[in-house]
């Protein structure tokens, strides 16, 4: 039962940094049109970040390991958002730009 116990006290923050870190590689070499998020999802996905952002900064009773790695996965999805934010930008400046060139040409 101990390993067990302890299995999860490392696995499950290892599984959680480990998909956080996959999210970026995603978002990088992602191609085409960026997927549209539902609302609902934004706001989990913000919650999410929040707490885990929140217990790494101000987890005063916690231990250090868990900030630690609570820290490390917001920080990977806060990179990740902001890299999908910035390609969204440009493909939506993108199109909006050659949408503006076919109505020149017409």
């Amino acid at each position: 039962m101990r390993l067990a116990g302890e299995m999860w006290h490392v696995g499950a923050p290892l599984v959680v940094v480990a998909v956080s870190a996959v999210a970026l590689p995603v978002v990088l070499f992602g191609r085409g049109e960026p997927p549209e998020v539902s609302r609902r999802e934004r706001w989990m996905a913000g919650m999410v970040w929040l707490i885990m952002a929140g217990d790494a900064a101000f987890g005063e009773n916690r231990p250090v390991f868990e900030r630690q790695w609570k820290g490390a996965a917001a920080a990977l999805l806060a990179l990740a958002l902001g890299v999908r934010l910035l390609r969204r930008y440009n493909w939506r400046t993108r199109r909006r730009a050659a949408a503006g060139a076919q109505k020149t040409k017409i």
